[in-house]
């Protein structure tokens, strides 16, 4: 399993790395996805949410903003995010969603 990342934020990747070596996932490496966070307000960000979503319908998705956007907070959501916060806030919503799918509270939840 990996950690996709889609951020040109450097301390949000940082705090990221940090919480992907705390579940002992690999940054984009090969093999399942185990989750992704992304920036988005980036070019095709929300497209891509959708995208992996359809193709991935139980990996961790976390969506962050760094500008306060309401409308692109919503199509975050409609896209499939999981959750979508702020960019102080992503790796700890990162952390809390991998914890909950790696050890399959998510699963008994739905």
């Amino acid at each position: 399993m990996t950690l996709l990342l889609r951020t040109t934020d450097p301390i949000v990747r940082r705090r990221a790395e940090r919480v992907a070596a705390q579940f002992g996932l690999p940054i984009d490496g090969e093999g399942e996805p185990a989750g992704l966070l992304v920036e988005l307000e980036l070019d095709g960000a929300v497209a891509a949410v959708s995208a992996i979503r359809a193709e991935h319908p139980e990996l961790t998705i976390v969506g962050f903003v760094s500008t306060s956007d309401p409308e692109l907070w919503r199509e975050g959501e409609r896209a499939g995010a999981d959750e979508v916060t702020t960019r102080g806030r992503a790796d700890r919503a990162l952390a809390k969603h991998l914890d909950d799918r790696l050890s399959g509270r998510r699963r008994a939840r739905r």
